[in-house]
């Protein structure tokens, strides 16, 4: 039997359709319990958080929790694909093209990491994730090209 290849690029993500709602209501509370789901992930990280407190968080019951999601698992990936699609939106509006207009390849990276930052200080979640890199980056945007880590160094056998 012959196996065809999927149309679709290897590299390109296929994102989680967003959940339409035909109440209001239904929809404000979707939204509560992933911020909820957000918390208490954060607070207690996924194995110790429980579905009963995430419920209990957005303010709404443990049987409304299982109504929306099958189990934490689905709240979890629900509740990242939300906010990595919130934090794929903000960095490309403000990655403008007059933004790297004459700029250098290292000045464009330099702008993208700053506006990549920038969202990320502000964004409670990602605060742990990204400190070290935001104290590293600076200092590498700092040097000149000889002092970068293996600037104009040839590997050696």
């Amino acid at each position: 039997m012959a196996r065809t290849r999927s149309t679709q690029a290897i590299d390109e993500p296929t994102p989680l359709a967003p959940r339409q709602f035909k109440q209001r209501r239904a929809a404000a509370t979707y939204e509560a319990l992933l911020q909820a789901a957000a918390t208490v992930f954060a607070r207690r990280g996924f194995d110790a958080a429980q579905t009963p407190e995430i419920a209990s968080t957005a303010g709404v019951s443990t049987g409304a929790f299982y109504r929306y999601f099958s189990d934490k698992r689905q709240a979890f990936v629900e509740m990242m694909s939300a906010h990595l699609q919130k934090a794929h939106d903000e960095v490309i509006g403000k990655l403008d093209p007059e933004r790297f207009t004459g700029s250098g390849i290292e000045e464009a990276i330099g702008v993208a990491l700053d506006v990549v930052f920038a969202i990320s200080a502000v964004t409670p979640s990602c605060r742990g994730s990204t400190s070290a890199c935001r104290c590293a980056i600076p200092r590498w945007r700092r040097c000149g090209p000889a002092t970068r880590p293996l600037a104009g160094r040839r590997w050696r056998r």
